[in-house]
């Protein structure tokens, strides 16, 4: 029985990761920051937990020596914090190198990189292949830190000869979590009305069982170089969210359209009271310049070839979990 290590086992994926492997033949280790956290998910009930902080190299070392595979999927995923390039670049560079070290000198079998479709390039008419990396973050923290995180490990992989797959999920809806994610926290301003402005934006979500059934056939039969992306092949307009939870919600009122430099204003206006109040705004200049008017259409076929892929398209996950 071939031991596999999860980092991130309380995050939205992590928690669903460990239960769907849990089914399979595998011994799970799943490592956390604090126990707390694992007792509130009930991991602490199931599986083998480890506590470690993956910015320190020690703690790293410690929990992988004996594990055959590494499933790396600790990340910070906020878009937003006081200290960005601390909390947020330099945190999940540091996690990445450390895994990727303590890999090596462990001699694990596979490491599983979860990295975020968030590292692919976004275009207005084409469709992304798995090898078209974002050149442009736009100065958001979260894009940046995937981009120059998921470059670092594979640099790591070569330089340390660490057979390694990235896996670049979507926005992934459904499961259960302990805490909202920048997704789930979107999709429920839609919901109860919170986002008055059409903001011309395209969303590629994907169930996070299905993302987790791409991961468990990336542990058995992905290629050691590929990259695989776990999203649908076309996303889903904001428009078309609003829509589907206005036939749930008649009351639910059409958001206004408006251009980018109205956009672009009023995000300017949350930045300000995110830094005043040291709250995450709802919405991001980066944001608006990264996702409007483009297109969330990727080439998933050696997701479907090699780990036998079919996820549930946006509307379906929407209609499953909502």
């Amino acid at each position: 029985m071939k031991k596999i290590l999860v980092t991130g086992a309380t995050g939205h994926l992590g928690r669903n990761l460990v239960e769907q492997l849990s089914k399979e033949n595998y011994q799970i280790i799943a490592a956390v920051r604090s126990t707390e956290k694992a007792k509130s998910s009930g991991l602490l009930d199931s599986v083998q937990v480890v506590t470690a902080d993956l910015t320190n190299l020690n703690d790293v070392e410690h929990i992988i020596s004996g594990v055959d595979i590494v499933v790396h999927a600790a990340a910070n995923f906020s878009h937003w914090s006081p200290e960005p390039q601390k909390d947020i670049i330099e945190s999940n560079v540091k996690m990445s190198e450390n895994v990727m070290i303590a890999a090596k000198k462990a001699g694990v079998e596979k490491v599983i990189y979860v990295s975020s479709i968030g590292a692919l390039a976004r275009t207005n008419n084409k469709v992304v292949t798995a090898y078209e990396w974002n050149l442009q973050t736009y100065g958001n923290p979260y894009f940046e830190s995937k981009v120059v995180s998921e470059r670092l490990a594979w640099e790591k992989a070569v330089e340390l000869g660490v057979d390694m797959v990235a896996v670049l999920p979507g926005a992934m809806v459904g499961g259960p979590f302990d805490h909202q994610t920048p997704t789930t926290k979107f999709l429920a301003a839609i919901k109860h009305g919170e986002l008055p402005f059409d903001l011309d934006f395209e969303i590629n979500l994907v169930d996070v069982v299905d993302a987790c059934d791409g991961i468990v056939k990336a542990i058995e039969n992905g290629i050691a170089g590929k990259r695989y992306i776990l999203a649908n092949e076309k996303g889903i307009s904001i428009s078309d969210i609003n829509d589907f939870f206005r036939t749930r919600k008649p009351k639910l009122k059409r958001p206004i359209k408006v251009g980018k430099p109205i956009l672009m204003a009023i995000a300017s206006i949350a930045e300000c009271v995110g830094f005043l109040t040291k709250s995450e705004p709802q919405l991001l200049r980066s944001q608006v310049n990264f996702y409007y008017k483009t297109k969330e259409n990727f080439d998933i076929s050696a997701s479907i070839e090699d780990l036998s892929f079919t996820p549930k398209t946006s509307l379906e996950s929407l209609e499953d979990n909502f």
